[in-house]
């Protein structure tokens, strides 16, 4: 096969979305298929992902993740307004940006004629914007988006307009021939809004060789067993209070407790937390790298996982729950239970429990079997059979 990726995030950019796409990427071209990715310049010179494949760069992006919109009663209102009400943030973003329009510069010098498939990683919407541009150039080619995320059917941003974001999404992808995505609810709920076939494929865990950091490994393995968290906390969507309240009460005698967050914003929140909650024996690190980000999780005692209690983000099963698992300690669970697609699958595969039931005189670690179905490896594998099918069904 030959086949086209459209990734705004691919290494060295440190994201589930960049390896993901790697993965497949790297599979595909280990089983022979031809592969031609279109992506940003996170700083190819730095990158010893990508040397194998071959990639066409667009621009060198400056990703932010958080916009710093300002303080007070008034920006909050101005916020409110502009961006639940009336979607100011949506109008804006669907049109193309850089990405699309490096890509677009690229497709003038690049044939793509002999090509089976494009893929498309959403998002942001420019990728969707290239994989259509190829549609539309070669009709026979066959477009596969990608829906790492909602578009649509989840932002609150949406405000009034949302009805017209979800007709008009549904027109954008309408030459589609199908979608992958990363959790049963959103294969679900894609599907039934863009009236597509979708198939799940899990996100998972590449196979690091860590790099030993006596230092680092010292400063974390110095006073009592840990347990840790490693990401992102979205400012607070993922609430910490109730494991905190738990933590004091019946876990900081026996357990240091450690967070290793992304971002500043989300430091500042855990920081002001535990001093509202005088919560003891709580680190926080903040710009950890990716290696530290793994040695930490693989000497804690047990990884945390914090999940969202809005029900709108039932779908999104955080990517650090595979790099927790590849580790084989229990996971510690902090979110909502019931019709809870993350929570199924920690009892489905055995992965720990729910914090206020979780056994923490436990020394067993998680089944072999179940952690190796969720390697990067083997959800690629899944792809290449989906695409296969595909090309199958179409010859034929």
């Amino acid at each position: 096969m030959k086949i086209v990726l459209i990734a705004y995030y691919l290494p060295p950019a440190n994201s589930t979305a960049s390896y993901r796409v790697y993965s497949f990427a790297q599979h595909l071209q280990k089983q022979g298929h031809h592969i031609t990715i279109i992506a940003p310049d996170w700083n190819k010179n730095e990158s010893n992902f990508t040397s194998d494949l071959t990639v066409h760069f667009t621009h060198k992006p400056n990703d932010a993740i958080y916009e710093d919109t300002g303080k007070g009663f008034k920006n909050w209102v101005r916020r409110e307004v502009l961006y639940r009400v009336f979607a100011y943030n949506q109008f804006r973003d669907k049109k193309p940006g850089k990405f699309y329009e490096g890509g677009a510069k690229l497709l003038e010098n690049l044939d793509f004629s002999s090509y089976d498939f494009v893929i498309s990683s959403y998002g942001p919407l420019d990728s969707l914007w290239l994989g259509r541009a190829i549609k539309n150039k070669y009709p026979k080619i066959k477009w596969i988006i990608d829906y790492r995320d909602y578009y649509s059917l989840y932002y609150k941003e949406f405000g009034i307009f949302k009805p017209y974001f979800r007709a008009w999404e549904r027109k954008f992808v309408q030459s589609a021939d199908g979608f992958i995505t990363v959790s049963d609810t959103l294969k679900t709920n894609i599907s039934a809004l863009i009236k597509k076939p979708g198939e799940l494929i899990y996100n998972g865990f590449l196979n690091f060789e860590l790099r030993p950091d006596p230092d680092f490994e010292t400063l974390i393995n110095s006073k009592k067993p840990y347990i840790s968290y490693t990401g992102a906390l979205f400012q607070g969507d993922r609430n910490i209070s109730q494991f905190l309240a738990f933590y004091k009460e019946h876990l900081s005698h026996h357990f240091d407790l450690i967070f290793a967050l992304n971002n500043q914003v989300d430091k500042q929140f855990v920081e002001r937390k535990i001093l509202k909650m005088d919560v003891q024996d709580v680190t926080i690190f903040n710009g950890l790298t990716h290696n530290q980000s793994l040695l930490l999780t693989k000497n804690a005692k047990f990884p945390i996982i914090f999940n969202d209690f809005d029900p709108r983000s039932n779908g999104f099963l955080t990517g650090k729950i595979y790099e927790y698992i590849f580790f084989k300690n229990p996971v510690i669970y902090s979110g909502p239970i019931k019709d809870n697609e993350l929570f199924s699958l920690f009892e489905k595969y055995k992965w720990g429990n729910h914090f206020a039931s979780f056994d923490y005189e436990t020394t067993e670690t998680i089944d072999e079997e179940n952690i190796q179905f969720f390697s990067r490896q083997n959800q690629a594998a899944i792809l290449e059979n989906v695409l296969l099918r595909l090309l199958e069904k179409s010859n034929n």
